[in-house]
């Protein structure tokens, strides 16, 4: 899925992107204080808070002329106006000196310039040094100040760990010979250089235009972030090949060049690489326009300029890569030329991919209803990769797992590579929900769109349920929070609820305001308002959205608060009542007053309509009631094709005739109800018996694929909690008699000419059978499993992730040790591993992770002391009543 995804995302970002306009806080030495500019008539006034009378030095700063302050409270997150007075302390500059009033402020990393200063071009030439692991290069930046503004402030560049040897700055184009007076300094911990226009230019001057050239030494990186390098192995002689390459989302760019790292600083670039006249392909995301000589052994090629757009998505790569796949199309095809590199050895497993693009494409420019817009696609298999994608314009790098595909292998692992290709490398959950349409359009045999709620909407919730959770839109305070939107929540939470939205406007009021949106911002920054009010605008068209309602009030309620919610539906008669509260896994008894807009959609017995969109709206503010709805002894259930981001319960009788009338149910709605009974029970909102005899209903059902699917992470988490308990052989035996039929029917062995899905549900109850023990199963593994365990080798295994010998590659370490650590057997050896290891691990995220592992340790103690002996008494109830053997 990654390319499609990719592909999505290129098309929808070359249209537009997010303004997220960053608040970035002050340097950590202020304890309690931080301080941000905003334009005002006042001058010359320097930090001091005067709340309590007394001078605080440790807030003490000079603004420049035309800011004024508010003081930032970090114990309590919050903003304040105060009054200032004059007063200052020395910061050293790089050569020594002590900065001027001006840049004492811009040190303190106050992004003054950002409303200041258009950033409209960039230059850069790099010369990667593989052997000493820097790259020296040269940029030059062209900006204008808005006429609107007054003043000049600083000009505030981010870097990362880059040395900067020379700078100037020049009035462009009047004055290109005679470089300003300037004054510079590195920000505080080296991530920001600052330049300070002393004379040489009147800074009220209306049509200011600058150009800011730098000369710099930047690391050429071991750590996958930035211009990094890495090495393989040539496949005929075991030569080592060194390559360098480029991630710079989200905020890596400054890693490799000075400049304005910031996604709403779009800018056109010009790049230019010099490398050794040995590396045989350089690639950027334009085509080459020349090469020549630089110096002696080294050869510089340029590239055309760029379209306008973030820094983010500047790509560039210097390797020994040969094209494994290439077109040459009719001009009468429209389409870019395109082409795949790879491996030498490797060069002939791109054919699969190389045929989903040139038929993916197509698809999508038809959808959003417009051109891709650049010459050509390069499409990189990159040996060492972060991300599973990278949706560069014009050069998509790739892990290689993710898109090479071996000729000789089957329909499952062209399909596995294909969903890879369109939804792994996502980019936020437009492109994940488009990933699953262009899917649909050329493999509609998978099934995909069946599977989304299985694939994305569970993988939300999972952790949208838990309090450590955030919001898809929150504020960016600092960089790390920046890394903490690429995750589940902004991909398939985001995927979800857009999904939800294109169901209640209906497909034609979604389709044309999603071309709309893109054409109106094409190639310039926008905030998710602006999708919002031009949703609106056409549910009204089209009559699909209430005239009271419009989109935003809708959608805040679901982008702008975390979690989600369970909507309860009681019986009345042949009335229902339908309320929402908020899931909560139960850690701690309490209450939360989050509600949402809800859309509604049910089927009854006596009306099946199979339509998403909305019969009713559940406001954030009150329940209610659907007269004359169902009749008492028949079934009715709510959230039609599970469009909706929520989960559903019901009363208990409902619970029961849903349970009695499951086999006459749609696929989706099986799994559906099977995922929310066991979710609900977790939550302790249901007790165990209806989950389990969900699962009952599973018994000798070998065709309900959709249901297995979705039981597998819930069958995991009983699992966990309960491995050590006496419950668990009642489980395992209750899980061997619903499996046994089926595994009967299937077998071990594939079929020929099974398609994909039937390939995926016989690996998926193959596992389930050997895990809970059946013992025709396990016999099968049991030979292979010994051996396995002789030669010793998941500590073997465990010290490949993080030998730089081993042939893991850097990217696959973490699941490598996952995979040991969620074997039964496997986790005390891995826990063990971790702390005789641990100053060798790199631990990512270590703050987010320790919270989200405290707060699932709550959450299991709880539900060990409330749920474990309802369950207990349950399991051991329906093996005496079925007579199944534990044993």
């Amino acid at each position: 899925m990654v390319v499609i995804i990719v592909l999505a995302y290129l098309l929808l970002s070359q249209s537009c992107s997010a303004d997220e306009n960053p608040v970035v806080k002050l340097n950590e030495t202020f304890s309690n204080a931080g301080l941000y500019g905003a334009s005002t008539s006042n001058s010359n006034a320097v930090l001091s808070d005067q709340s309590d009378g007394n001078e605080n030095t440790n807030a003490e700063i000079i603004l420049n002329d035309g800011w004024n302050p508010l003081l930032y409270n970090q114990s309590t997150d919050t903003f304040e106006n105060r009054e200032v007075y004059v007063a200052g302390f020395g910061v050293t500059t790089p050569n020594g000196n002590v900065m001027s009033e001006n840049l004492r402020f811009a040190h303190q990393r106050v992004i003054s310039n950002a409303q200041c200063l258009q950033h409209f071009s960039s230059q850069l030439l790099i010369e990667p040094d593989f052997m000493n692991g820097t790259s020296n290069g040269s940029v030059w930046i062209d900006v204008i100040r808005d006429s609107l503004e007054k003043g000049l402030p600083p000009i505030v560049l981010d870097i990362n760990n880059i040395t900067i040897t020379a700078a100037k700055v020049f009035h462009y184009p009047s004055d290109i010979a005679s470089p300003l007076d300037i004054e510079t300094a590195y920000g505080e911990h080296n991530d920001t250089f600052i330049i300070d226009i002393k004379r040489g230019i009147d800074k009220n001057d209306k049509n200011i235009t600058l150009q800011i050239q730098l000369d710099f030494t930047s690391k050429l990186t071991d750590t996958l972030q930035g211009f990094y390098r890495s090495s393989y192995k040539d496949g005929k002689n075991q030569e080592t090949k060194w390559l360098a390459s480029t991630q710079f989302s989200p905020i890596d760019a400054r890693r490799a060049f000075p400049c304005f790292d910031r996604p709403d600083k779009k800018a056109q670039f010009q790049i230019s690489i010099i490398r050794e006249e040995d590396k045989s392909m350089t690639l950027s995301n334009m085509p080459s326009s020349n090469i020549g000589y630089a110096k002696r052994g080294y050869i510089q090629e340029d590239f055309e300029i760029t379209p306008k757009m973030s820094t983010y998505l500047v790509a560039f790569i210097v390797s020994d890569l040969v094209i494994a796949n290439v077109t040459n199309l009719p001009l009468s095809s429209n389409l870019p030329r395109i082409n795949i590199w790879t491996r030498k050895e490797v060069a002939d497993m791109a054919g699969y991919t190389f045929g989903a693009t040139v038929k993916i494409l197509p698809f999508l420019e038809d959808y959003f209803g417009m051109k891709y817009q650049l010459p050509k696609i390069d499409m990189v298999a990159v040996p060492d990769f972060g991300f599973r994608a990278m949706e560069n314009w014009g050069l998509i790098n790739f892990r290689e797992a993710s898109i090479l595909v071996p000729e000789n292998e089957s329909i499952r692992s062209s399909a596995e590579h294909t969903e890879h290709v369109t939804s792994v490398l996502a980019h936020e959950g437009f492109a994940t929900y488009m990933s699953y349409l262009a899917i649909d359009h050329i493999e509609p045999s998978w099934r995909i769109i069946d599977f989304f709620s299985i694939k994305e909407l569970q993988a939300a919730m999972k952790i949208d349920g838990d309090s450590s959770s955030h919001p898809i839109s929150f504020p960016v305070s600092k960089p790390s929070d920046i890394r903490r939107i690429f995750d589940p929540i902004s991909y398939s939470k985001g995927a979800s609820i857009i999904r939800m939205m294109n169901e209640f406007l209906g497909e034609k009021a979604f389709k044309t305001g999603l071309q709309s949106y893109l054409k109106k911002f094409q190639y310039d920054n926008a905030v998710q308002d602006d999708l919002w009010e031009i949703m609106t605008e056409y549910g009204h068209k089209y009559n699909t959205l209430l005239n009271d309602f419009d989109v935003k009030k809708i959608m805040d309620t679901w982008t702008l608060q975390s979690g989600y919610p369970v909507v309860t539906v009681t019986r009345n008669g042949t009335n229902v009542i339908i309320s929402q509260q908020k899931y909560m896994l139960p850690s701690v008894d309490y209450e939360d007053s989050t509600r949402w807009f809800i859309p509604i959609t049910y089927e009854t017995k006596a009306q099946r309509t199979q339509d998403g969109s909305a019969a009713y709206w559940l406001s954030n503010s009150k329940n209610i009631t659907i007269a004359n709805a169902v009749d008492p002894t028949h079934w009715m259930y709510v959230n039609v094709r599970r469009t909706g981001y929520y989960r559903v319960n019901y009363d208990y009788d409902s619970w029961v005739i849903l349970s009695r009338s499951f086999d006459e149910f749609p696929l989706v709605t099986r799994a559906q109800l099977v995922d929310d009974a066991l979710n609900l029970a977790r939550a302790e909102i249901l007790s165990y018996d209806i989950p389990l005899t969900f699962l009952l209903k599973l018994y000798g059902n070998h065709n309900d694929v959709l249901s297995w699917a979705a039981t597998e992470s819930n069958l995991q988490y009983l699992t966990y909690m309960i491995n050590r308990e006496p419950a668990y052989e009642h489980f395992r035996a209750l899980m061997r008699y619903i499996l046994k039929p089926i595994y009967e029917k299937m077998g071990f062995d594939e079929v020929a000419g099974e398609s994909h899905v039937e390939l995926m549900h016989r690996c998926r109850i193959i596992n389930f059978a050997c895990y809970f023990g059946y013992d025709r199963c396990t016999n099968k593994a049991q030979i292979l499993f010994r051996d396995w365990m002789r030669d010793k080798s998941l500590n073997l295994y465990l010290n490949m992730t993080i030998s730089p010998t081993s042939g893991i590659r850097k990217q696959d370490g973490a699941r490598a040790f996952m995979a040991v650590a969620t074997n039964n057997i496997g986790y005390e050896i891995a826990f063990d591993f971790l702390v005789s290891n641990i100053k060798e691990i790199s631990l990512k995220s270590v703050e987010s992770s320790i919270k989200l592992a405290t707060e699932q340790v709550k959450n299991n103690i709880f539900w060990r002391s409330r749920s474990y002996y309802k369950l207990q008494g349950y399991l051991e109830s329906l093996t005496k009543q079925l007579h199944i053997n534990l044993y």
